[in-house]
């Protein structure tokens, strides 16, 4: 028998298996203590990057064979989804989170921003260029960037900052 082990459930109680509970009744203790933690935490977190992901993951899915838009699209190849992926997960903590769409050439645009006179929109392909357009109120733009595996290029995440920021060039909290 184990020298008094104690286990708390979440009401303060202890229970020691050599004073007179059975290691029945103490492994049950113990898994109701870990329920009761488990139900205090919260039922739900939102986290917009898993959000976008599993968007991404719907992405590959519905449009991995050409035609996949009726239109002759092309289809879109692993490597596209994976630097998607790879931007998607290197975007700073904090940065809002695009809206994907498949794009019929096989690549996939990232898209950010609430109004069409504010919003910045990137295509992400099988290389390492990124095209870029962006419109903020009367100015207009667009670029090519080069995509590395360890940061999102730094003019993309400038553009990201001013157009949803309005001049503010970092996200996070207050």
């Amino acid at each position: 028998m184990p020298s008094l082990v104690q286990v708390a459930n979440n009401f303060g109680l202890q229970f020691a298996p050599d004073h007179g509970t059975s290691a029945v009744a103490a492994s049950i203790a113990r898994t109701q203590t870990r329920v009761s933690q488990r139900l205090a935490q919260p039922a739900y977190t939102y986290d917009p990057r898993a959000v976008v992901l599993r968007a991404l993951n719907t992405i590959e899915r519905e449009c991995a064979e050409t035609n996949w838009d009726g239109y002759d699209g092309a289809a879109i190849q692993p490597l596209v989804v994976a630097n998607v992926r790879r931007v998607l997960t290197l975007l700073p903590f904090g940065f809002p989170m695009p809206d994907l769409c498949p794009e019929p050439d096989g690549e996939v645009g990232l898209e950010w921003g609430t109004v069409p006179e504010h919003s910045l929109s990137l295509s992400i392909g099988c290389g390492t260029r990124v095209a870029y357009a962006w419109v903020h109120g009367a100015q207009r733009g667009h670029g090519v960037a080069t995509l590395n595996e360890y940061r999102v290029p730094t003019a993309v995440l400038h553009l990201i900052g001013v157009i949803l920021g309005h001049g503010r060039t970092t996200f996070g909290a207050a």
